[in-house]
């Protein structure tokens, strides 16, 4: 991955996640108590959804990013099309391997069926 880094997120190692986040900064702290790493994305912050819960046993806790508001960032930050937007992030962060903690990028069931051209259905009212 082009932009990761590791946030160790023991008590004594918090100092590792940029100050500058908020979001970072609260994720350090509640998954200190369990002293796990995660590690993230640099400069994709915004798109953190949060991280996966794993079967008992596995020791890996993995970030969650959504891959379309990654883009969004790009396109905002950066000034790229959302094409150059989506090539950038499966050929740089997407597609790279960075071990057994490499974050998770998803797409929303939401953006895959309106991509396709069909409507999501319609909540019902409850009564």
């Amino acid at each position: 991955m082009s932009a990761t880094r590791k946030a160790k997120t023991k008590k004594h190692k918090s100092d590792h996640v940029e100050k500058k986040h908020p979001v970072m900064n609260l994720l350090s702290q509640a998954l200190a108590e369990g002293e796990q790493t995660v590690m993230l994305a640099d400069g994709l912050e915004d798109a953190l959804i949060g991280v996966s819960l794993t079967q008992p046993g596995r020791n890996e806790t993995l970030a969650v990013y959504d891959y379309d508001k990654c883009a969004a960032v790009l396109v905002k930050r950066d000034g790229m099309s959302y094409e150059e937007a989506y090539e950038f992030l499966d050929f740089n962060t997407v597609g790279a391997w960075m071990g057994d903690e490499t974050p998770v990028f998803l797409r929303t069931a939401k953006t895959i069926i309106e991509g396709a051209g069909l409507e999501m259905p319609k909540k019902e009212k409850k009564r």
